[in-house]
C-alpha cells in the first residue's frame, strides 16, 4: 500500500505563526507545506515562506498567491528559491492550456526543479464537465492536478 503524501496549507496570518506551522508540519511528518495568504500580504508571505525554505532546505515549501496570475507568482515563488508553486488558475482545464497555461508549461520546461501544482476542477472555478481529463492535462504539462472540488473537503 502507498503511503498518504500529506501536504499542509498554513493560512497565513503572522510571521511566527506560520514559522510554527513550519516546524510542526516538518515534526508531524508532512511531506512539504503550502503557505497562503486570504488577506492579500502576499509579498509577506513570500519573505515568511524564503525564511522556512532556508531554515529546512530539505522540507519542501510552496506558496499560492492569490492577489496575482501565476505567470506573475511563479517567477517570484523561484527567485524566493522555493520547492513548490501553486495557483487556483494555471490555464489548464479539460480542454486543453490557454494562454496562461502554455506560459506555465514553459515555466515548468524551464525551471524542472520546481514543482508547480494546478487546480483543476476546483471551488471558485467555472464547472469542468471532465475532471478526470482536467488532470491528465495538467499532467501533460508538467503540473501536479490538485483540487479541492465544490468546496475544501468535497
Amino acid at each position: 500500500m502507498l503511503k498518504p503524501f500529506v501536504i499542509p496549507v498554513i493560512h497565513h496570518l503572522d510571521r511566527a505563526t506560520s514559522l510554527h506551522q513550519c516546524k510542526t508540519a516538518i515534526h508531524a511528518g508532512a511531506d512539504g507545506v503550502m503557505l497562503i495568504s486570504h488577506t492579500g500580504r502576499d509579498d509577506e508571505l513570500l519573505q515568511v515562506a524564503a525564511e522556512a525554505q532556508r531554515a529546512s532546505p530539505l522540507f519542501p515549501v510552496g506558496v499560492n498567491l492569490l492577489s496575482m496570475k501565476a505567470s506573475e507568482g511563479a517567477p517570484l515563488a523561484k527567485k524566493a528559491n522555493l520547492s513548490w508553486f501553486w495557483a487556483d488558475n494555471m490555464g489548464v482545464s479539460s480542454r486543453g492550456l490557454d494562454q496562461m497555461g502554455v506560459a506555465m508549461h514553459r515555466f515548468a520546461l524551464d525551471h524542472p526543479e520546481m514543482t508547480l501544482f494546478a487546480s483543476v476542477a476546483f471551488k471558485y472555478q467555472r464547472h469542468e464537465p471532465d475532471p478526470v481529463e482536467a488532470a491528465r492535462q495538467a499532467r501533460m504539462a508538467g503540473f501536479v492536478p490538485t483540487t479541492s472540488g465544490l468546496g475544501t473537503g468535497q
